[in-house]
């Protein structure tokens, strides 16, 4: 009977709009919570069995739309660590972590307000821990034992809390020095220039390194040597520029080279010669003697400068001499008879480099010197580099030997003054961790007291197909579902993934005016389905009443 079928019309009417009235109340008490999508009521009919001559009625039924794809409102905030997002993606999170580890369910949200908890991980308000690939020092993905990976963009089995407890501090040994300086073309053998540089170890200590350029003699020597016994010959007296404090001296000041064939060795096929220093008005030379080797090919094994250190005759008034022998041009020639010459700085300038520490017990392990030819006023390539290997003192530090690389290529003979333009070093002190921030790349970002910083993770965005279908649980977060597919892993900025906003949160989509004006409509629409209701039963009242 129609009578009971609009009864039960009118029933459900009520039952649609009181489910209208829990979605708009939903939304009015989320108006304030980030990240929130006000959802919509729809209503669909209820057909009944039959048809309408039949005296069957149909009815309404109520259905919620989710609206989880609508984007929000930006709004920035003072927090480095609140995000907001521009564009399609959820923040990935889970809801339990123990030890550093996620436990809990994998869950997405767009409520970006995070903040470091009491071990140090980043989780929002409603406690879900937020999710990361984790970057080492060298900015590549790695997994929790620190293996260099390829994050899987459709599993979250790479993905770490972002766990910023073992981030407590950060230093940077130093690797490399450059100098950029400039000499005086004037300059004479034994001026002496000074520099300095403060350089840390790998973990952070300040030392203080100190740097004198010295003008040398630089002293090219050619000719050719063979390996037959009782060979040798004679090069010089070379006049050198030996200098007193105001001016050139007129005496004679040179050095003589004796060459004298050493030995031949058969398994080799090296010659050895032996090459002794004299001089004229000389109180000492060190070393006066040494030996130059040649290869099976002829070659010289050794390239690099040799050293001496004359002092001159007191008498002289003359300042010390250190002269480079550069040996570069004999060769070895077996049919030739060995026979030599030499030039003092004929064609360059050479300027010997020492380096020192301020603390007595650092010990240079190699690279403590080295010679600086100059062509045309600029280090030459194969000696505008010094590799110095330190041993620092171990009551200033415990850190291991330092490897340091001095680039000596702004270095210039120019002009007549010693000018220092800039020392630069790429060390870092000790820095106690400070903070964190997340960038617009999603990079979470750990600040040191030094002013440093350290990208430690990077926040994907997961995407999904059909974003309306995830299912909604506590904490403003959300599940995936068959109906919302599989999510994907995009880095912010690539693929359907939107872009990440540092130091904003994406404000509720509640329209307050619009949620008032759905109430009322709400309101009347429950108020005309009693009335049915009402209507329907005093007419079966009056049906009753006729029996009677």
């Amino acid at each position: 009977m129609s009578l009971y079928g609009s009864l039960f019309s009118g029933v459900t009417g009520l039952a649609a709009q009181s489910r209208s009235l829990g979605t708009i109340s939903e939304n009015i008490t989320n108006v304030n919570t980030v990240g929130f999508k006000a959802k919509t009521s729809h209503f669909a009919t209820l057909v009944a069995a039959g048809s309408a001559e039949s005296g069957s009625v149909g009815g309404v039924r109520h259905t919620t739309s989710n609206n989880v794809d609508v984007q929000g409102i930006v709004q920035s905030t003072n927090s480095e660590t609140d995000i907001a997002i521009a564009g399609g993606g959820f923040f990935v999170v889970n809801n339990d972590v123990e030890n550093g580890i996620a436990t809990g369910d994998t869950l997405f949200t767009r409520a970006g307000h995070f903040a470091i908890d009491q071990d140090r991980h980043l989780a929002n308000a409603s406690g879900n821990f937020l999710m990361g690939w984790q970057l080492n020092r060298d900015g590549d993905f790695v997994d929790s034992d620190n293996n260099v990976i390829t994050p899987d963009p459709t599993s979250e089995a790479d993905l770490q809390p972002v766990d910023l407890s073992q981030v407590t501090f950060t230093s940077e040994g130093t690797s490399t020095i450059n100098m950029a300086a400039s000499f005086p073309a004037g300059m004479t053998v034994g001026d002496t220039f000074n520099a300095s540089s403060r350089v840390f170890d790998a973990l952070g200590g300040t030392h203080n390194l100190g740097f004198g350029f010295t003008k040398a003699d630089h002293i090219e020597v050619t000719g050719t040597v063979r390996s037959t016994p009782g060979e040798s010959f004679q090069i010089g007296p070379l006049a050198t520029e030996a200098a007193r404090e105001n001016g050139p001296t007129t005496d004679n000041t040179s050095i003589t080279l004796d060459f004298a064939f050493d030995a031949f060795d058969a398994g080799s096929g090296s010659t050895t010669w032996t090459v002794d220093v004299t001089g004229a008005n000389v109180d000492t030379i060190t070393p006066n003697s040494f030996t130059i080797e040649f290869d099976s090919d002829g070659a010289l094994t050794d390239t690099s400068m040799r050293e001496i250190n004359v002092v001159w005759d007191g008498s002289l008034g003359a300042k010390d001499s250190i002269m480079a022998l550069d040996f570069d041009q004999i060769t070895f020639d077996a049919a030739a008879a060995p026979a030599g010459a030499g030039t003092v700085n004929a064609n360059s300038a050479v300027l010997k480099l020492d380096a020192s520490s301020a603390a007595e017990d650092d010990v240079f392990v190699s690279g403590a010197s080295t010679f600086i030819e100059f062509v045309n006023g600029q280090p030459t390539p194969d000696t505008n580099t010094l590799t110095m290997e330190i041993d620092w003192d171990n009551g200033e530090t415990f850190a291991d030997n330092s490897t340091i690389n001095f680039d000596l290529s702004d270095l210039a003979v120019t002009g007549n003054d010693f000018q220092l333009i800039s020392t630069n070093q790429d060390g870092v002190a000790f820095g106690a961790f400070t903070g964190v921030s997340i960038d617009r790349d999603g990079f979470v970002i750990a600040n040191f007291k030094n002013g440093t910083f350290l990208p430690v993770y990077r926040l994907p965005l997961a995407d999904f197909n059909n974003p309306n279908g995830l299912q909604e649980v506590d904490g403003n977060a959300y599940e995936s579902t068959l109906e919302s597919g599989s999510f994907f892993l995009n880095q912010p900025g690539v693929g359907g993934a939107g872009t990440i906003v540092p130091r904003a949160l994406e404000q509720s989509t509640v329209d307050i005016a619009r949620e008032f004006s759905n109430m009322i409509i709400t309101q009347r629409a429950f108020s005309s389905a009693s009335t049915v209701i009402t209507t329907s039963d005093e007419m079966l009242q009056e049906l009753v009443q006729i029996k009677r």
